[in-house]
């Protein structure tokens, strides 16, 4: 090819601002890490070093000519023998290259294209099996050939934002709400979940003994009445109406009868998260209504660990750092607000943000492990669990997440303290759980984590919802499986970094909100509320989606079928009230037809289908149905039978 009359652009000269990844910041000239670009012992001057998941886009404008660029994973890791990255280029939608897996310490794969006629041209490092531990991903000597315009890195795109989820009325209308398990003689809280205008008042029926409804909040409180099951009628009523649900309160069988929902400071706070944040957030849900919506649980994740003593109220509990001085005063202003508390803990020395663990090196608290970030932190000599739970239960916590891959036994011994306690916490394990123990943990702990941390890329949802077909049939009434929190509306992107919008687009928004729901995951938002933007709120809010997510038979979604090679998947679940849910998920790159016929659904008869979304009836089924599903996208149809079959 004469090149004469071509210019070159450097991928390290563009804009890296718009660059997507799972990890740290994309270096221009050097690793991900700030070192050298090596690849299998090979030094390379120039490039841009990134990690999985990563995504960076050119507008080319048409006028290129070449991309060329060799690619591996970086010597940090890959030295080591760690590492494993799947790079891709793609042109307006098309893939031009595929490598395949390319795992730590081979050598440097060679990239030389054609781009002739492309607009955009997207260099993607993905994640085998969602594993994007050690993805140090380069791109070595990476450069454009072009004539004309200059070749710029942009943004990825996002799209336009409709909103699909209608206005409420301003009637009441409860939302969820059928199930409510506690432990007997508990402190129990429970804010009903009902929208409509406000000046609603409420009354409840067979309302057992300790316990009272405040008619103006509609807060319930007191404490838990003895082993059994207790329905109670609910009315809500305002000046455009009147709405009942029968709420069902299970005692002595365990906790979460549903999945929970709420808020947890870290996808916004990270470890920069305060008592005054908190706080804010808390106060920034109710405002918002998502209280009434079932939002019910605000969490504190890593950063909120101080120091040991032997002079504290319960000598060697754990206690707040100078941002959290009074984590009971906290507690206390939450239950205010008819909210519950969550809390954070690690069984390390260390947590992941170099914070005390639930155990150390010494006796008097201290510890001599050197933290270091990203890192493993050992299992010290001595252990806080039962002193720590003791001091989280006496602030008046009601959710605790465990993080650093707890063991059974130690999840049992949590659980042992937990009771000891008198006061239900419901217990969450992080992260990537084991699947095959979860028989195991669920003897002890409500949730427990399916995958590694899910962060605001495209990328990150596919991969942890394609993880969830290993996990089917798991999850149900007292444990669920947990892809982790919401990534909608302002988080810090990667971990660490300023606040922004979610980088996924709006249509991949909704996936990811309708799919959590669907198979029936916990709702934890992990936006800053107090940035919540309108069209965030409609994708929280939806009634239907959280009644899906919500509703009382617990069934677990069990996959149709799935053809990975186009992306797709097909999911059913079956509801209360002898309703099937439907899921057709479209996560390739091109908008396809997909359907289902009721045979395959084991069903027979007429049904309605329902869009969730919309909140309204679609049409008539007696045999099946075709829809269109663009790309990144999804379609719920809820079914109603009206006839016999």
């Amino acid at each position: 090819m004469d090149t004469s009359d071509m210019e070159c652009t450097f991928l390290d000269q563009c804009d890296l601002s718009h660059v997507l990844q799972g990890w740290e910041t994309p270096k221009a000239n050097c690793a991900v890490t700030g070192g050298p670009l090596s690849i299998a012992g090979h030094t390379f001057e120039r490039g841009v070093g990134t990690h999985t998941v990563g995504w960076l886009g050119l507008a080319l404008h048409r006028s290129a000519h070449r991309f060329s660029a060799s690619v591996g994973v970086d010597d940090a890791v890959g030295r080591h023998g760690h590492g494993r990255v799947r790079f891709l280029v793609r042109g307006d939608g098309r893939t031009l290259y595929d490598s395949g897996v390319v795992r730590g310490g081979e050598a440097a794969r060679r990239v030389d294209l054609d781009v002739a006629g492309v607009a955009l041209l997207e260099l993607i490092c993905d994640a085998p099996d969602d594993n994007t531990h050690h993805g140090h991903a380069d791109w070595c000597e990476a450069l454009v050939l072009f004539s004309g315009q200059r070749p710029l890195a942009v943004a990825r795109p996002r799209g336009e934002p409709e909103i699909l989820t209608p206005v409420p009325s301003p009637a009441p209308r409860f939302v969820g709400g059928w199930l409510l398990a506690a432990n007997p003689g508990s402190p129990l809280l429970y804010t009903l979940p009902c929208q409509g205008e406000e000046a609603l008042r409420f009354s409840a029926e067979g309302l057992p003994a300790g316990l009272h409804l405040d008619r103006t909040t509609g807060i319930l409180s007191g404490v838990a009445p003895p082993c059994g099951r207790y329905p109670v009628l609910l009315t809500a009523t305002n000046t455009h109406g009147q709405a009942q649900r029968v709420l069902t309160l299970v005692t002595g069988t365990g906790l979460a009868a549903t999945p929970p929902m709420g808020w947890s400071s870290w996808n916004c706070c990270h470890a920069a998260v305060n008592a005054d944040r908190v706080r804010a957030n808390a106060t920034a849900l109710v405002q918002a209504g998502l209280h009434r919506c079932g939002y019910r649980y605000v969490n504190i994740d890593d950063g909120w660990q101080g120091g040991r003593s032997q002079h504290s109220a319960i000598p060697m509990a754990l206690q707040g750092n100078a941002g959290f001085p009074d984590p009971g005063g906290l507690a206390s202003d939450l239950h205010r607000l008819g909210l519950l508390a969550g809390i954070y803990h690690v069984p390390n020395v260390h947590s992941p943000q170099g914070l005390a663990g639930a155990s150390s090196d010494h006796p008097d608290g201290t510890t001599t492990s050197v933290f270091t970030h990203g890192g493993s932190s050992p299992r010290g000599a001595c252990d806080w669990f039962r002193q720590d739970i003791a001091q989280f239960t006496a602030w008046g916590f009601d959710y605790l997440k465990v993080d650093n891959g707890p063991t059974v036994a130690e999840a049992r011994l949590i659980a042992e303290a937990i009771r000891a306690g008198g006061r239900d916490l419901v217990l969450s394990l992080s992260a990537g759980m084991p699947r095959d123990l979860i028989p195991d943990y669920r003897r002890h702990a409500q949730l427990w984590r399916t995958t590694g941390d899910l962060i605001d890329t495209w990328f990150s949802v596919r991969n942890k919802l394609r993880a969830q077909v290993a996990w089917q049939g798991l999850g149900g009434p007292g444990g669920w499986n947990d892809p982790d929190m919401l990534v909608v509306g302002a988080v810090g992107p990667g971990w660490n970094a300023p606040l922004q919008p979610s980088r996924l687009s709006y249509s991949e928004q909704y996936l990811h909100i309708g799919m959590w729901a669907f198979l029936a995951a916990p709702l934890m938002i992990g936006g800053d509320l107090t940035r919540l933007d309108d069209f965030t709120r409609s994708l929280l809010s939806n009634p239907e989606i959280i009644e899906l997510d919500q509703d009382p038979l617990g069934a677990p979604a069990l996959l149709i079928d799935q053809a990975p090679e186009r992306g797709q998947m097909r999911w059913r679940r079956h509801l209360s009230g002898g309703d099937v849910a439907v899921a057709l998920v479209n996560l390739g790159e091109e908008p396809s037809t997909m359907g289902f016929d009721l045979s395959e659904l084991g069903l027979g008869g007429t049904w309605i289908a329902r869009d969730p979304w919309r909140c309204h009836d679609l049409e008539q089924i007696s045999t099946g149905t075709r829809v269109e599903v663009p790309a990144h996208h999804h379609r719920l149809l809820r079914l109603r039978r009206i006839g016999p079959g």
